[in-house]
């Protein structure tokens, strides 16, 4: 006996997964979970019975019931001996689970991937986390089946090598008869090859526990644990973005020219800054990049964003009193409300130094690659292996995917 799953014309299907599923996902460069859907998706009525990877998981009892299943229907997580022994099944025909009855190893081999499904729906449920909120920045995301890529590197500039400040330079020109077109960008990859690291957390069950740990609480345990090291990623990857990484060969945003001092933008925004600073910031290289994002610590925001010098105010009018009036409206505006990310102090760790503002257009900014094989081989060894010890692993590099997308605003 294998998982289970309906087809839309109500027919119960048997499949057993084997181990092997997680190298055939890795070839396809998908996720067990995409893989699965794809391979069965066209058999089944997912708005009815839910996916083939949903039914699967639900038929081998890898499931983590809410709270009116548990009350109502005595529905409960399966402990981790279950998991392991294939016993952690459900009785589809009757709906109920049927723990010690032999449901074949799919429940095991299944296990690393409702494993990581779980973590990452609660995951993004919370969206006051910054991991969750870094997500909404990242422009581009990537996948590689391997732990190396080669970066793609963008030239804009009128020649190559020509000043990253001056992109799109090369504009479009009128073209002469038998002439081509004038090149305005070049793609190349960098010199050098990216290692992409990886990151694993790792789990070891002695035999009291497995009879005592249940499915949702190794889940919440382990989203715990990646919650704070998602958060602490985050920090990395901005300090990387403003300082410069050179295991990636990229030099800081000062070093490229994407900061400028407040008072270079107003003279009076020497200790503070005002709101003639804050908008001629926004509004500089407004022809290539829109700031949407903005970082900064806690004393930053309240001082300089929220406290800013000259900052509009709603007040009271007296509408007894007769006036004329004609306000002026900018038509060609490209600037709006900014969202606000706060980062840790840099005495606490933080990635940005107190008076700096990071600015980014996220449409644009960043590039996330991630390499789909880095669980491949500890998930397939935990099912053909029959261990104790499980490890959830996982890889993934962000960096600045156009420089003059990002801008930097100093207090001085």
């Amino acid at each position: 006996m294998g998982a289970k799953f309906y087809t839309a014309d109500g027919n119960l299907q048997d499949v057993e997964i084997a181990a092997t599923i997680y190298t055939d996902a890795d070839k396809a460069n998908l996720s067990v979970e995409a893989f699965i859907n794809r391979q069965y998706g066209e058999k089944v009525d997912s708005a009815k019975h839910g996916t083939p990877f949903q039914q699967m998981l639900a038929s081998c009892g890898l499931v983590v019931p809410d709270h009116n299943a548990r009350r109502h229907l005595g529905q409960r997580a399966p402990t981790m001996d279950a998991v392991l022994s294939g016993m952690a099944g459900f009785d589809i025909a009757g709906n109920s689970q049927s723990f010690g009855t032999p449901q074949g190893q799919s429940s095991r081999t299944l296990f690393p991937a409702a494993l990581v499904a779980y973590i990452e729906t609660a995951l993004v449920k919370d969206y006051s986390m910054d991991a969750v909120q870094f997500d909404q920045m990242v422009g581009m995301e990537m996948s590689v089946d391997k732990d190396r890529f080669e970066q793609p590197q963008i030239d804009m500039s009128t020649s190559p090598g020509g000043s990253s400040q001056t992109p799109n330079a090369a504009l479009a020109q009128r073209r002469a008869q038998l002439a081509g077109p004038q090149a305005f960008m070049q793609f190349t990859t960098s010199d050098k090859t990216r290692k992409i690291p990886t990151y694993a957390l790792g789990m070891e069950f002695s035999k009291e526990a497995l009879k005592a740990t249940t499915l949702d609480l190794v889940g919440m345990s382990v989203k715990r644990q990646l919650a704070v090291e998602r958060d602490a990623w985050v920090n990395s990857y901005i300090s990387d973005f403003y300082a410069g990484d050179l295991d990636i060969n990229t030099g800081s945003l000062a070093s490229l020219g994407f900061t400028v001092n407040s008072s270079t933008l107003d003279a009076g925004a020497t200790t503070q800054v005002t709101q003639r600073a804050w908008l001629k910031w926004l509004n500089r290289l407004r022809k290539y990049r829109v700031i949407d994002w903005v970082m900064c610590d806690l004393d930053t925001y309240l001082k300089h964003i929220e406290g800013r010098t000259g900052r509009p105010s709603l007040t009271a009018i007296d509408t007894l009193l007769p006036r004329m009036e004609a306000h002026g409206r900018v038509v060609n505006n490209v600037i709006g409300d900014v969202k606000v990310f706060i980062v840790d102090d840099q005495s606490a760790g933080g990635p940005l130094p107190t008076g700096t503002i990071l600015g980014l257009d996220s449409r644009y900014a960043i590039a996330r690659v991630r390499n789909t094989s880095a669980n491949v081989t500890a998930a397939e060894q935990y099912a053909l292996r029959q261990v104790e010890a499980f490890s959830v692993q996982f890889g993934e590099i962000c960096y600045r995917m156009h420089d003059n997308a990002f801008d930097t605003l100093v207090v001085a």
